[in-house]
């Protein structure tokens, strides 16, 4: 028997479970190592945010996809890589030998060195630090009195940062609160978001944006503190 190694149950890992779920060629073992037994599709944050759709539409249970097709699945981390050995180790010690080794172990966030974030900011991954961002908004927006104004920060200008302010107004909105949304990023340098779209996709983005009065500040964020964010 060969050995096929998944590590990691991304999107790009998707597509290949999917396949073997289908059909696991012959004269192969195939080994799921993830952390999480649950993968949350990062694509409908936003609707989750804006209160459209239950948080658990974003889940798909890879592992249990993955052992109904046949496979071995290990809900562990990889810790290190030999690839002379062609061995993966796992946080529990156990080695996994492999004969080809598929890795889609996830993105870190950008930006959460500057001071502060850690301890302030919510990044929108992984998917659980996006879900309390939506718990501690909600806590906020609820102990001001109606149409308050809730001041909030988005750091990032690219589609994703876009869609999450969209998002966090609409959340905002629906708690009968006034939205003060700022998307702050270096790249905001014509005035547009999305920085390396088109620009005709830019101008409607930076319209969109304008017309439900969320505002765009070019910076670098240096630091992030319990109320404010120092650009």
């Amino acid at each position: 028997m060969r050995r096929l190694v998944l590590a990691g149950a991304g999107h790009a890992q998707l597509d290949l479970l999917a396949a073997l779920s289908r059909d696991i060629p012959t004269g192969w073992q195939v080994t799921m190592v993830t952390s999480q037994p649950a993968f949350h599709y990062s694509g409908l944050l936003p609707a989750i945010i804006a209160g459209d759709v239950p948080a658990d539409a974003a889940q798909i249970p890879v592992a249990a996809v993955a052992r109904a097709a046949g496979m071995t699945v290990c809900e562990a981390r990889v810790t290190a890589l030999d690839t002379s050995c062609r061995t993966v180790t796992l946080h529990t010690g156990e080695i996994i030998a492999y004969d080809l080794l598929s890795l889609d172990v996830g993105s870190v966030p950008a930006g959460l060195t500057a001071s502060g974030a850690a301890e302030h900011a919510h990044a929108m991954r992984p998917f659980r630090d996006a879900l309390a961002l939506m718990d501690q908004l909600d806590t906020h927006v609820h102990s001001t009195l109606p149409l308050a104004r809730v001041p909030a920060v988005i750091v990032g200008a690219g589609a994703a940062g876009v869609e999450i302010a969209f998002a966090v107004r609409a959340r905002i909105l629906a708690a009968e609160r006034i939205p003060a949304v700022t998307i702050v990023d270096a790249s905001i340098t014509d005035g547009t978001p999305l920085g390396g779209f088109a620009m005709a996709a830019r101008s409607r983005a930076g319209q969109a944006l304008a017309r439900r009065g969320i505002a765009l500040l070019a910076g670098q964020v240096i630091a992030v503190e319990a109320d404010a964010v120092r650009v």
